[in-house]
């Protein structure tokens, strides 16, 4: 399924510790598999998250992921709002290529 056709729907609030360490940094790698795990759950896809690294754990900090879903060529970008410095985080679909 085209992101373009499902953007307007693919958002979610991830409550899970995505913290890494005692750092105060967010887990990118938890953050591209909750996202992954959101997303094909939602649709059907062979989809991957990119977040960058060092993601400092900061609320109302945003970032962006590139996803890709293999099973059809798209690609989208994410943008992840981070709702406290523990690690909870939204995201949604900001644009679709």
């Amino acid at each position: 399924m085209k992101f373009a056709r499902t953007a307007a729907i693919a958002a979610a609030c991830l409550s899970v510790g995505l913290l890494a360490g005692c750092a105060k940094s967010l887990d990118s790698t938890q953050v591209s598999d909750a996202i992954d795990t959101s997303l094909t759950d939602q649709f059907e896809g062979d989809f991957t998250v990119t977040c960058p690294s060092d993601i400092p754990a900061e609320a109302g900090n945003v970032f962006t992921c590139d996803v890709s879903n293999a099973t059809d060529g798209s690609t989208a970008t994410v943008e992840v709002t981070q709702n406290d410095a523990d690690g909870n985080v939204t995201w949604e679909v900001v644009s679709t290529g």
